[in-house]
């Protein structure tokens, strides 16, 4: 019975972290996936590989 309380215990504490971090990543996941065209990926690219990593506090 102790083996069953732990493994169910583990089980909501996975599901609560699981839960947190996509209430903080959730919003950027919607906009990333709302805002890629070809256009914006072809940009993204060209700027990444002009800038580096200068623009990524933006």
């Amino acid at each position: 019975m102790y083996w069953i309380s732990k493994g169910i215990h583990r089980l909501s504490r996975m599901r609560r972290r699981a839960a947190i971090f996509l209430a903080v990543l959730g919003p950027g996941i919607i906009t990333m996936v709302a805002d890629n065209d070809a256009g914006g990926i072809s940009t993204y690219a060209v700027t990444g590989s002009r800038y580096g990593f200068n623009l990524l506090w933006v």
